[in-house]
């Protein structure tokens, strides 16, 4: 790992570990920490941390926790970050493998339905 990716796998470990301080799991993405949904799935698209972003973004408690805080447009940009921070390692290797087809299987949905999804948040 280079520094740069070091910085950025050291500020998601802090917002994820922010979030989940004392927390009940089923409140994790329930806004109590805003700035953690606004910053993880960028730190962790940077920092290369494949499988924990999967994870983040197909948490259904984290998407509906992004469109509660109006935050919306912005799980759309997580979501093309991190197909496109993926995009030059999965070229050297020549696949993409099952993770990628879920995310954009998660963004398609999103993206088809967000006025729907956004109002739905809003009540």
């Amino acid at each position: 790992r280079n520094a740069e990716e070091v910085f950025h796998s050291r500020l998601a470990r802090f917002f994820k570990e922010r979030e989940m301080a004392s927390m009940n799991p089923r409140a994790l993405w329930s806004g109590r920490y805003p700035r953690a949904l606004s910053e993880l799935a960028y730190h962790m698209s940077l920092s290369r941390s494949w499988s924990q972003l999967e994870e983040l973004l197909l948490d259904l408690r984290f998407i509906e926790g992004k469109f509660r805080q109006r935050l919306g447009h912005d799980l759309l940009q997580d979501f093309v970050l991190a197909v496109q921070a993926k995009a030059p390692e999965a070229a050297k290797w020549g696949k993409w493998g099952d993770a990628h087809k879920r995310i954009q299987d998660v963004h398609r949905f999103i993206a088809q339905n967000f006025e729907l999804l956004q109002t739905d948040s809003s009540q």
